[in-house]
């Protein structure tokens, strides 16, 4: 069972709606987590999920707090269509034991991820019965892309962001997936940002905040 750093709603009420954030590769949900204690300024009654990945990162310094979703020792499409196959179980039963432990539906919960948790949000969600609230991701990419039309199970929407200056992943990343995912029919945004390398920027990271706000149903009342 996954497990990471949580952050409760302010309000001390139960939440509404959940937000998991899937962190990049070689990190921790810790890496993550930080942003979630912004988000929750803005998003109400909101429980912020933040799961470290399952296995520990194997190209790095056997620290405790690097993991990683997948293994990228090799670095073929078929490595990694095998580590996100056999990681889907794992987080399925994970999102399926929080909508439990909370009394929440699919469509109170939203996804952020970042770098490797990006691909992850976009293999598992998109294979899943029923479509979560959104998929926001930041520097990734979506894997297979190919496979995508005989295994696609819902349809959320997703937004992307990237910078144009990523030098880990490039951002022609981004519009193949972008591309995937609208000839797959589902509604997807792209957004690209000039001067920015690999990670969540200010602009974009506003955005994703309107955005959950907008597919949770958020309002002043809330």
């Amino acid at each position: 069972m996954l497990t990471g750093p949580e952050i409760r709603p302010r309000s001390g009420n139960p939440p509404k709606r959940i937000i998991l954030l899937f962190h990049g590769l070689g990190v921790s949900g810790y890496n993550l987590i930080d942003i979630a204690g912004v988000m929750n300024r803005f998003i109400p009654d909101t429980h912020f999920i933040a799961p470290n990945a399952p296995y520990p990162y194997d190209l790095g310094t056997a620290s405790p707090n690097e993991y990683q979703w997948f293994s990228r020792r090799l670095r073929t499409e078929e490595a990694a269509v095998e580590g996100l196959r056999n990681l889907e179980p794992i987080v399925n039963e994970f999102v399926d034991k929080q909508l439990e432990k909370f009394g929440l539906k699919e469509e109170n919960m939203a996804v952020l991820g970042f770098s490797q948790g990006t691909m992850v949000a976009l293999h598992c969600f998109l294979r899943r019965s029923k479509p979560i609230a959104l998929i926001a991701g930041f520097s990734g990419s979506l894997i297979a892309p190919q496979l995508l039309s005989k295994e696609l199970k819902s349809k959320p929407p997703v937004v992307l962001f990237h910078g144009e200056d990523d030098e880990v992943l490039p951002i022609n990343l981004m519009y193949d997936a972008g591309k995937a995912l609208k000839d797959a029919g589902i509604d997807v945004e792209t957004h690209s940002y000039s001067n920015l390398a690999h990670s969540i920027g200010q602009e974009g990271f506003e955005k994703a905040i309107d955005k959950f706000k907008e597919v949770l149903k958020i309002s002043t009342n809330n």
